[in-house]
């Protein structure tokens, strides 16, 4: 049985989160009405607009239809599983990642294809595998 997002306890993998916060569960942590200037958040931190997240993911994924593109987006930058989540939701066929640490971050909460990118040291070309979930 999945464990609600709410009820799950911050820990070292959750980036940017206050050292202090480790050991809560999000419900806890967020019960506190931490504040993102004066709460010890590690920056850089991500703060998102949820009404614009949804409208740019939309766009991209009408965009993408439109001219008959997939859409396997890159998904180290957010470094959230909720947000590849509704990225797949809204059509995205794979998701890219650059390394396995990346990799082994998404594998228990997305199921779909992944393609790993991982430049050689000795050139530009870019070398390409795919993986299965």
């Amino acid at each position: 049985m999945e464990q609600s997002f709410s009820s799950k306890v911050i820990e070292s993998t959750f980036k940017g989160f206050p050292i202090d916060s480790y050991g809560k569960t999000l419900e806890q942590f967020l019960a506190t009405k931490p504040n993102l200037f004066t709460s010890n958040f590690q920056f850089p931190i991500m703060a998102i607009k949820e009404k614009s997240l949804k409208n740019n993911i939309e766009q991209m994924a009408k965009f993408c239809k439109s001219v008959g593109a997939e859409l396997a987006p890159h998904v180290k930058t957010t470094m959230s599983p909720q947000i590849a989540q509704m990225q797949v939701a809204a059509g995205a066929t794979a998701l890219t990642v650059a390394n396995f640490w990346v990799l082994y971050y998404f594998a228990e909460a997305i199921t779909c294809l992944v393609i790993f990118t991982a430049s050689h040291q000795f050139t530009s070309r870019k070398k390409f595998y795919v993986f299965t979930g």
